[in-house]
């Protein structure tokens, strides 16, 4: 068997495509908005709600995505949807090398902490 210094390097070109689906890139996204300060992220078990909030389309530049998320109250939503854009942009580019042309971010609502401890409360029940 030869070593990594021994093997000779193949053109890209010749060794093959690599694609990665829509799921794997939407599972990025979800774990990029998890790092996110500010935004309401549903507990571990009900993280399928938060991937059906995150949808993508491949354009001819690169990939587009639409989030959808709920944001704390005394959040700054520009700030908050700022960071989102660029924690998913950055980590789909460095996880796969797809181009993301933009992430639109929708604020569908804000909630105080109160309001979600109690939701996830009834959720756990």
């Amino acid at each position: 068997m030869m070593s990594d210094d021994e093997r000779e390097e193949y053109p890209e070109e010749t060794i093959g495509e690599v694609h990665v689906s829509d799921e794997v890139l939407i599972d990025i996204a979800c774990t990029a908005l998890t790092k996110v300060d500010g935004i309401v992220i549903p507990s571990k078990k009900n993280l399928k709600r938060l991937k059906k909030d995150i949808k993508l389309e491949r354009e001819e530049e690169g990939i587009a995505f639409k989030v959808e998320v709920k944001i704390f109250y005394g959040q700054k939503v520009r700030e908050v949807a700022r960071a989102i854009q660029k924690r998913i942009m950055e980590e789909v580019y460095t996880y796969t090398g797809e181009n993301v042309t933009h992430v639109d971010v929708y604020v569908r609502d804000i909630v105080s902490e109160k309001e979600e401890e109690e939701e996830k409360k009834e959720e756990e029940e």
